[in-house]
């Protein structure tokens, strides 16, 4: 699991995107925010990040975990991942009209965010299969065990990865 973790993590932080395209008007000052874990690990991570205003949370990619032994494969040369989960996420108001959101998070940030993850995973795979990507509303509920109460617009893709291990660890330009 690490090892899946560890190279989304790269993935992301070799975050580009091409403003100049005009379709594109991406609002990152920043590589998104990375974390890996489960809603439990998320929320306790997220809600550390607001006590400290210093730190940013949003664009925030996440790596639902955790990902299924049967869903990993390691052979000699290469690591095969299936079934993975990645979120795309943005703080949002659900106070807005739905347009306004997809003006202001879904069109800007969000879309651009996993067309550069699609990108950067086409590149440095194998191979890469998405096999469903949905655009959901969700907030997290704030309980008594948790401060947070964010609320996000956030995009889903689950997909299948063959990494080469000897990429995983390697500078080398054609991974």
């Amino acid at each position: 699991m690490l090892i899946v973790r560890d190279f989304i993590e790269t993935i992301v932080s070799k975050f580009e995107i091409d403003t100049s395209k005009e379709d594109v008007s991406i609002k990152l000052s920043s590589v998104p925010t990375f974390v890996s874990g489960n809603k439990q690990i998320v929320e306790r991570v997220l809600s550390s990040k607001t006590k400290d205003n210093s730190i940013k949370k949003y664009p925030l990619i996440v790596l639902q975990t955790p990902i299924s032994e049967s869903d990993i494969k390691d052979r000699f040369n290469e690591l095969t991942i299936n079934n993975t989960k990645v979120l795309f996420v943005m703080n949002t108001d659900f106070n807005k009209w739905t347009d306004s959101r997809y003006r202001e998070n879904f069109k800007p940030i969000l879309y651009p965010m996993i067309l550069e993850f699609e990108r950067l995973m086409k590149k440095h795979c194998q191979a890469f299969e998405i096999l469903n990507k949905r655009d959901i509303e969700f907030s997290l509920q704030s309980n008594e065990n948790t401060i947070m109460s964010d609320k996000w617009d956030y995009v889903e893709l689950i997909f299948n990865a063959t990494i080469d291990n000897n990429c995983l660890n390697s500078n080398n330009s054609k991974c």
